[in-house]
């Protein structure tokens, strides 16, 4: 989207404050949520004793460059009292942290809430009438446990679109939240789709998925909802924990707020 080949973007909510208040790209405007809160986690292998956000010093931890995960890593450390310094951090491009994860290699990786399913059932061989074989149990530690204002996806386009055809934004948000609606209320429907695409992923784990994203898609507030305290809030929850400096950054210059739903 920056380089001017895409129109629009899914984008990590956080990652776009960190790019304006960085001044790294400020032409990205966000006009809806996907979810309400930030799905970023560190995911691990149960049998690693991983429990708390502390056990992670002196582990090995999978992560892929430029991902959001590890750029916020710093700040979620500091609130859970974690000393990222004695953590060993690993970069592999995004296919490999899993299965690196599951050869035992590593002792985390960076990884989404939702994934929990897919990972749990990798490799776990077929059980039969379509159940979901879990052949491992894995540990979460979400980073919304203390970052809890952040969201996490949304969908971002660039200034010029925003403000030079507001009407085809309207209508690729309107045409995006209709489908996500039907996705998390048919999520079996929505697996199966998923796994005739993507052969190697299963329909079972891909409908699981869906399950574990429905709460933070919808979160009590209307599908999509981009609300302007909250993000004013989680730019001063950033800048409080000095990952953007304090630039008079605001909503408006980050959420396109006529455009969201």
């Amino acid at each position: 989207m920056q380089s001017g080949q895409a129109d629009f973007a899914v984008v990590d909510m956080t990652g776009a404050l960190l790019e304006h208040g960085r001044g790294t790209f400020t032409d990205l405007r966000v006009f809806t949520a996907i979810y309400q809160r930030s799905v970023s986690c560190i995911m691990a292998l149960a049998s690693r004793g991983i429990t708390v956000p502390r056990d992670l010093e002196g582990k090995t931890v999978g992560y892929t460059a430029g991902g959001v995960n590890k750029t916020l890593f710093p700040t979620y450390a500091r609130l859970a009292g974690v000393n990222e310094a004695r953590i060993r951090w690993v970069n592999l491009p995004p296919p490999q942290l899993r299965p690196t994860l599951l050869s035992g290699k590593l002792d985390a990786i960076t990884e989404i809430v939702i994934g929990k399913p897919a990972v749990e059932t990798a490799d776990c061989g077929p059980t039969g009438a379509g159940e979901l074989r879990r052949c491992r149990e894995v540990t979460m530690l979400p980073y919304s446990n203390y970052l809890g204002d952040l969201y996490g996806n949304a969908l971002a386009t660039t200034l010029s679109t925003a403000m030079g055809n507001p009407g085809i934004v309207k209508r690729f948000r309107d045409a995006m939240l209709k489908a996500l609606a039907y996705a998390i209320g048919h999520p079996k429907e929505a697996g199966q789709i998923l796994a005739k695409h993507q052969p190697t992923y299963k329909a079972e784990a891909a409908t699981a998925e869906v399950q574990a994203a429905e709460p933070y898609v919808r979160s009590g507030v209307t599908i999509g909802d981009v609300d302007e305290t909250r993000v004013m809030q989680s730019i001063s929850l950033l800048q409080g924990a000095q990952a953007i400096p304090d630039t008079g950054l605001r909503p408006e210059h980050v959420v396109s707020l006529e455009l969201t739903p």
